[in-house]
């Protein structure tokens, strides 16, 4: 699903934002992120609904790591060690996907041999998702992370604006957004997250119709 397709703007981004506010004006929190996080994992499997198991299983080997790294679960490995599988498994991933083909191609070509190929498709945003994970698992290891939630840290991975293209974002950065309380918590504004805002929306209709035009009058007229 593009941006700048008609099925976004007119029906994916309306639907996440009213149901967005309408879960968060029950005073459900959790429930407002995970509706963003279902809405995310919808967004990101209309490109190919086969590789959202892989981009599931993949959250949730990194944060079953992230809270043995914390103390959170007990496993039989040290905590340096921990690390370095979630390292392993995130950068093995991404070259088993990125490379394998071109692995195979290159023996092929300099040995002689009839290897077969492997037909692989890139998975959608394989790297940042790749990278933010190994972030996170870094921040979690050097105790930057101290808050664990499971919908918490799939929205961190998944949330839709910035699965495809970016950027790489921590943790620290992102969450705390969401879970500003009213009152204290709040930013230097007094707004809050789950409380819709016109003029929030009003600025952020503005920045994304600045972004289309851009790139349906300038981006694609000159990529020819």
């Amino acid at each position: 699903m593009q941006f700048n397709s008609y099925i976004f703007i007119f029906f994916f981004l309306p639907l996440t934002l009213v149901g967005f506010y309408q879960i968060a004006a029950r005073r459900d929190r959790q429930a407002a992120m995970m509706w963003l996080v279902i809405m995310s994992l919808i967004f990101y499997s209309w490109w190919n609904v086969n590789y959202l198991g892989l981009f599931c299983f993949s959250m949730f080997l990194n944060f079953t790591l992230g809270s043995a790294l914390t103390g959170d679960l007990d496993l039989p490995l040290s905590r340096p060690w921990l690390l370095r599988l979630g390292i392993f498994f995130n950068l093995g991933l991404l070259a088993y996907f990125k490379y394998a083909g071109l692995t195979v191609a290159s023996i092929n070509g300099l040995l002689g041999t009839e290897f077969k190929e492997p037909s692989v498709l890139l998975p959608l945003a394989i790297s940042f998702f790749t990278f933010q994970q190994i972030a996170y698992l870094v921040d979690t290891f050097r105790g930057k992370v101290k808050e664990l939630s499971f919908v918490n840290y799939c929205l961190f991975i998944s949330f839709f604006p910035q699965l495809i293209a970016g950027p790489i974002v921590y943790y620290r950065e992102l969450i705390p957004q969401f879970l500003r309380r009213e009152g204290a918590a709040t930013n230097a504004s007094g707004k809050t997250t789950f409380r819709c805002n016109p003029e929030d929306i009003i600025v952020g209709l503005t920045l994304f119709s600045m972004g289309l035009f851009k790139k349906a009058v300038f981006a694609d007229s000159l990529s020819p």
